[in-house]
């Protein structure tokens, strides 16, 4: 189980940094293939992750059980879920207004906003810990599972990546990819020697489902000049004839 876990996340650290190559703009097959892991997440959305979720609500219930201190624990993880949107969605209002307070922005020689870079690499990479720690400590900690995983959120972390690249240019190249790439490792890392009780591993899991659901409509779902609806349709195809294939 270490073994396949570290390749996993060995392929999320690949991703962040090869994430950002994906900007030639006019190349077809870059947009192909950023269309079919949209796709892709789209399918683990609501195939895989909303199921896990439904576990991940029993596992809480259980292990909290009788406990009288837990309010509305019944809707723990949907909040878990609602909670990590509700950041992603706000990192993004930030990170576009960013653009519009002069008296605010330091620009660097690539034009970017350092103190919009901190924060959004800051918070990626904080989302990057916790699913490298969610591959060791998990609810379902079977081979087949953690498969499905890393094969999601690797392309999921290819087109943060890149959107990521568009945003901050040769600055996410040079710096936030490798800051990105550290912390799924380190989250992989600790969790090897560390376990946390069930119920903050379920709600760990929601945030992160929260997570993926925003970046995919922001970063991943194709816009209207550059989504190409075939790769996306066959992304998301064919990950989930793979999930019912694995039942």
């Amino acid at each position: 189980m270490a073994m396949g876990t570290l390749a996993a996340v060995a392929v999320f650290a690949a991703a962040f940094i090869l994430g950002g190559k994906f900007h030639r703009p006019g190349n077809i097959r870059r947009r192909s293939f950023l269309s079919f892991s949209a796709g892709t997440a789209v399918a683990y959305i609501f195939v895989h992750l909303r199921p896990e979720l439904e576990m991940a609500r029993d596992v809480f219930l259980k292990e909290t059980a009788g406990s009288g201190s837990i309010l509305f624990a019944a809707y723990s993880i949907n909040l878990a879920v609602m909670i990590g949107f509700i950041v992603f969605y706000g990192l993004e209002k930030f990170v576009i207004g960013s653009r519009e307070i002069p008296g605010a922005r330091k620009i660097d020689e690539e034009g970017t906003t350092r103190m919009s870079f901190r924060i959004n690499v800051g918070v990626f990479a904080v989302y990057a810990f916790l699913v490298g720690f969610l591959l060791v400590d998990n609810l379902e900690e079977t081979i087949v599972p953690i498969f499905f995983y890393t094969l999601a959120m690797g392309l999921h972390f290819l087109t943060v990546g890149h959107g990521l690249h568009k945003e901050y240019g040769a600055l996410y190249d040079r710096i936030g990819a490798y800051i990105l790439a550290a912390s799924t490792v380190v989250g992989w890392g600790i969790a090897l020697w560390m376990d946390l009780p069930k119920p903050i591993v379920a709600l760990l899991l929601g945030f992160i489902a929260g997570g993926v659901m925003v970046n995919a409509i922001i970063m991943e779902l194709p816009t209207e000049k550059e989504g190409r609806f075939f790769p996306f349709f066959l992304g998301a195809v064919s990950y989930t004839a793979i999930l019912m294939l694995s039942v």
